[in-house]
């Protein structure tokens, strides 16, 4: 079995390893449009995205990613990716900006994000996305906001009581 990544440097390194290596991979690129948690780091300004699957664990290379059939599933590295990256609230200004971005990417390849496409940046590391200088918990308390705001009453109140007492 292959091992999970221990810090967000390795998940990042592997989100930047992913998106490098697509333009050169047609297997990679036949692939794009079946990912549905996306993990997205900021380099210059440049946003780069990389599939759940291939970053939560350490890979050799991506040959062994791509022929592995059974290791690695997503769904075992997603809970662990989250001590690194926070989702993003799709109709939030960072949400549509990554669906823009994402699109333009995958448009390269002639594929398009799943319907059930999610999100998730990195809050914690030295590429941690900060926005309006509010540091590295402002994507997180936009996307507790956005979810508090869909609650119904009765589940608001009750988070309210928890959270505030």
């Amino acid at each position: 079995m292959t091992d999970l990544v221990e810090s967000a440097e390795e998940a990042a390194a592997n989100v930047r390893a992913f998106y490098d290596n697509v333009p050169d991979n047609q297997e990679l690129q036949r692939r794009l449009g079946y990912v549905r948690a996306w993990y997205a780091v900021q380099d210059d300004g440049k946003w780069k995205f990389g599939g759940a699957r291939f970053i939560g664990f350490k890979w050799p290379d991506v040959q062994t990613y791509l022929d592995s059939k059974e290791d690695g599933d997503g769904r075992v590295s997603d809970p662990e990716l989250q001590k690194w990256f926070a989702p993003v609230t799709p109709e939030t200004e960072l949400g549509v900006k990554l669906r823009d971005e994402l699109e333009k990417f995958l448009a390269l390849y002639d594929k398009e994000p799943s319907k059930r496409t999610r999100f998730n940046v990195l809050v914690s590391g030295p590429n941690a996305v900060k926005t309006k200088n509010d540091g590295p918990y402002q994507v997180l308390t936009d996307t507790l906001i956005a979810a508090a705001r869909t609650l119904p009453p009765a589940h608001l109140a009750r988070l309210r009581s928890e959270v505030f007492g």
